[in-house]
């Protein structure tokens, strides 16, 4: 009989088990910052913990879990009773119901998430049987029955109390180690606000020419009067809700404080009119909500601009014709001609402008703040820093004019320029720090340059990503023009085929990834990686299946004006070795190779030895970072 309990009671722990295995794996995941495979920035998994539903009173979901579950194992194995263990299992059931239910509903499935709940579902059926067999089983009158029934209740919540203690005091160690950091890169900033002389603006003005005027940056729409000690540039997107946090919090800063000025950009993240995004799939209402503000700016004015602006951001850019109509009426303006205008030549130039000039500035995320011309780091990832920066600026501003020193209130056009996006990449990548492991020489599948040199340079390419051909064409001219330089291309395919362990979201980003790291692998083979650039041509919504995309590489393959690369047999040849299974042997071992390297993207670059920033390279940048 003592046997048949315990066995029951290891049936029921098993459940309980595989539910903290999943729940360990999302805590990890959330103190390492390593991504799980599904669970990427835009998967179901990371959307839920992102949600007010990834959260109980503060303390994340998977780190209530774990510790739950870590004691409800304690609890079975050393309960005598299984009433009180039934019944707590049956509400966790009840839990477990809810969340799958909402994951349904809200249509985000998380694998992981699933695996908890189904799990926990069969611990709470296993334990009913448990509790059954216990009952209908034979009294134990020994000693060790009738000891005190309270005993296990309260070693399970004890355990729990104590596990759930030292994980959210891990946790929040974490988390105050990222903001310490994030207000260190704050503190940096505003330290160059003060400082007299912008010195590493003029340094990196002397190695690579800018490509703009010197006067401050200044956008089209400036609310606040001029001059003043503050002066905050702005890019934004109508669809980040970040961006609407932060004019949040700007909005209380002025009206708590004077001598603020705010000058906005449009910087959608939509690829349909901001070439720097490679995704079509991305904040998809961005153009359009920009549009319509800059619509209703030439039809309405500054005024009618804010009030748009304020409506857009609040709707995240959500809105029906009706709703644009009634905001017109609002605002007491033309409604057919805002939507006249929303596609016009005139506000197609205006947000091209806008979109330019953040590009050229090295713009790649929003909120994107300048303060007083520099570049206010975190600010994307915690626009509540805002705060602590305009403040600490008009302190300075307060001392100084006590103490009759140089004052901050000044215009747009007296700060500094910020830096090119040039520039900017470069003192990134100079203060990043070494790449903690390098694949060995002779392991790349593409060699370029010099093999033996000391400065190596190592792409991790999608063939099919949008900025493949001037990223490979620029390291190919520098192979071209420098004999000084090792120059290595490897494959880190992204799709579900070579690379199943990507998160789901990923495997759909490029659909013709498989066949064309396929065709990579072959042109490398027969020694025609001069035409890899073919590679990165074959593309367009007429292309939907692979047998499509390989007559349309060909084609322009046999066009080539090449002996070799012009005769038919040699395409049958490209052709056939399509179909070799050595060639999914190549792309295994180099997306494991990439993988040994921690390498969790494409295309990733690493530059003497330093992870880029961008892989937006050009040819002088790459010279100004080797050393020429």
């Amino acid at each position: 009989m003592k046997d048949m309990k315990h066995a029951r009671k290891l049936i029921v722990a098993l459940p309980l088990a595989i539910a903290a295995a999943a729940s360990a794996m999302l805590v990890w995941q959330r103190f390492t910052g390593h991504r799980l495979p599904g669970c990427g920035p835009q998967s179901a998994c990371a959307s839920l913990a992102e949600s007010g539903w990834g959260q109980v009173l503060g303390v994340p979901l998977s780190v209530l879990g774990f510790a739950y579950f870590i004691a409800m194992i304690v609890g079975v194995m050393i309960t005598r009773r299984s009433r009180w263990l039934t019944v707590t299992l049956m509400l966790g059931a009840a839990v477990s119901v809810f969340y799958l239910g909402l994951m349904i509903w809200l249509q985000r499935l998380c694998g992981y998430c699933i695996a908890v709940h189904v799990a926990n579902l069969i611990a709470a059926v296993l334990a009913c049987w448990h509790a059954r067999g216990a009952e209908s089983g034979a009294q134990d009158s020994s000693p060790r029955s009738r000891g005190n029934p309270n005993l296990a209740p309260g070693i399970t919540i004890a355990v729990f109390v104590a596990l759930l203690a030292v994980l959210m005091t891990l946790d929040r160690n974490d988390q105050n180690q990222i903001a310490n950091e994030q207000a260190r890169e704050l503190n940096r900033s505003v330290d160059r606000v003060l400082s007299p002389e912008p010195t590493e603006i003029a340094e990196l003005n002397k190695t690579i020419e800018p490509d703009e005027p010197s006067q401050g940056l200044v956008g089209r729409h400036v609310s606040g009067e001029l001059p003043a000690a503050v002066r905050l540039v702005l890019f934004l997107d109508y669809q980040c809700g970040d961006c609407i946090e932060l004019e949040s919090e700007l909005a209380e800063l002025r009206r708590e404080h004077e001598s603020i000025a705010v000058s906005i950009f449009q910087f959608p993240l939509c690829s349909e009119c901001n070439p720097s995004i490679p995704y079509p799939w991305f904040h998809t209402r961005a153009c359009d909500a920009a549009r319509l503000a800059e619509a209703v700016h030439a039809v309405g004015g500054d005024a009618a601009f804010a009030a748009a602006h304020a409506w857009l951001l609040e709707r995240k850019a959500k809105y029906e014709t009706d709703d644009v109509r009634s905001l017109c009426q609002d605002l007491g303006i033309d409604h057919d001609e805002v939507s006249r205008l929303m596609h016009s030549d005139q506000v197609t130039q205006t947000l091209r402008g806008d979109v330019s000039t953040g590009i050229s500035l090295g713009v790649t995320e929003t909120p994107f703040v300048f303060l007083n011309g520099v570049e206010l780091k975190g600010i994307a990832s915690d626009p509540g820093q805002i705060r602590e920066a305009v403040e600490r600026v008009l302190a300075e501003q307060q001392r100084r004019e006590a103490a009759g020193e140089p004052s901050l209130v000044r215009s747009f056009v007296d700060d500094p320029r910020p830096p090119t996006a040039d520039q900017r990449v470069l003192q990134l990548w100079e203060q990043a720090e070494p790449a903690p492991s390098v694949p060995p020489r002779g392991s790349s599948l593409i060699q370029l340059g010099n093999p033996d040199s000391d400065q190596r340079v190592l792409l991790f390419m999608e063939p099919t990503y949008a900025d493949a051909a001037a990223m490979t064409s620029a390291l190919r001219g520098l192979a071209d023009r420098r004999d000084d330089v090792s120059i290595e291309l490897f494959l880190y395919p992204m799709n579900a085929t070579d690379n199943p362990e990507l998160p789901e979201w990923q495997q759909k980003l490029y659909p013709h990834s498989a066949i064309a790291s396929r065709a990579v692998v072959a042109l490398s083979e027969m020694k025609w990686t001069d035409r890899l650039h073919i590679v990165f041509e074959v593309t367009g919504p007429e292309i939907e299946t692979e047998s499509q995309w390989i007559e349309a590489f060909a084609e322009r393959l046999g066009t080539v004006d090449d002996d070799q690369n012009a005769k038919p047999s040699s395409i049958e040849q490209w052709k056939q070795r399509l179909s070799e299974p050595g060639l999914s042997k190549v792309i295994d071992a180099q997306v494991s190779l990439a993988k040994d390297h921690d390498v969790t993207w494409g295309p990733t670059l690493i530059i003497d030895g330093k992870l880029s920033p961008t892989d937006r390279i050009t040819a002088a940048l790459l010279d100004q970072m080797l050393g020429q």
